[in-house]
């Protein structure tokens, strides 16, 4: 509910053509398209009060997502930039509506974030990720596994491996200061787990590394700890890793 009213959806209709192969829809909740209604981008400089009528524009992703994700963008914004990690939606959606109450406690809305809770932001940097292993300067045949639960329960976003370093571990942070410090820590626990289950030695660097990537840089303290721990953290150009392919 919302002011004591009825909470609603925005439905929108994509149709099959030349850039992609199937009809697609997309299912949004009120609060995230008024999120995106308040960061709107004209190039001209007018903001959402100058209009009342809207053109949304959503591009298909037909090659790191295989046709799971798409580019959210108003019709009057500039084409071809693909700037805001919170217009990578999910599309046909609708397991994530049947768990919005899920989502909602998390603070996700339906549209950005899957019936798991992940964001679609989070999930399409770590897929680029497991796809370009040459950003961890790993060669381009390292294999990557995808959400590698180790013995303990402990799932780490992304391990490399057949290559060397043996194991290299990269966790998956989208913004925020706090969130790399966190994503810190994390990426040193889980370069512990990789060392035990490939009994490697935990303190050798030439076999061993532990990465935080993130589509923005996270300022000091998180440098000084990612330094005192041999953690590497990664800021990704976001126009590379958010334009639909």
């Amino acid at each position: 509910m919302i002011n004591r009213g009825e909470f609603y959806y925005y439905v929108f209709a994509i149709p099959k053509g030349h850039a992609h192969r199937r009809d697609h829809y997309l299912i949004c909740d009120y609060l995230q398209v008024r999120d995106w209604v308040l960061e709107f981008a004209d190039p001209l400089g007018k903001d959402h009060k100058s209009h009342k009528d809207w053109r949304a524009s959503i591009t298909i992703d037909r090659g790191i997502s295989k046709e799971r994700q798409a580019y959210f963008r108003w019709g009057d914004e500039p084409a071809g930039i693909w700037k805001y990690p919170s217009r990578i939606v999910r599309i046909d959606n609708i397991d994530s509506v049947v768990k919005y109450r899920q989502l909602e406690t998390l603070g996700l809305h339906v549209g950005t974030a899957g019936p798991t809770g992940e964001s679609e932001a989070h999930k399409r940097l770590k897929l680029y990720i497991a796809q370009h292993p040459t950003l961890l300067a790993l060669s381009e045949v390292a294999k990557a596994e995808l959400e590698h639960k180790f013995i303990t329960g402990d799932t780490v976003d992304v391990l490399f491996y057949n290559h060397g370093p043996l194991r290299t571990v990269a966790e998956v942070e989208v913004a925020g200061s706090q969130n790399i410090i966190v994503g810190i820590h994390q990426a040193i626990k889980y370069r512990s787990l990789a060392a035990a289950e490939a009994r490697i030695d935990l303190f050798d660097s030439d076999d061993l590394k532990a990465y935080v990537v993130s589509y923005e840089e996270g300022g000091e303290e998180a440098a000084e700890m990612a330094h005192a721990y041999n953690v590497e953290l990664i800021s990704v150009e976001k126009s590379e890793v958010l334009k639909p392919i």
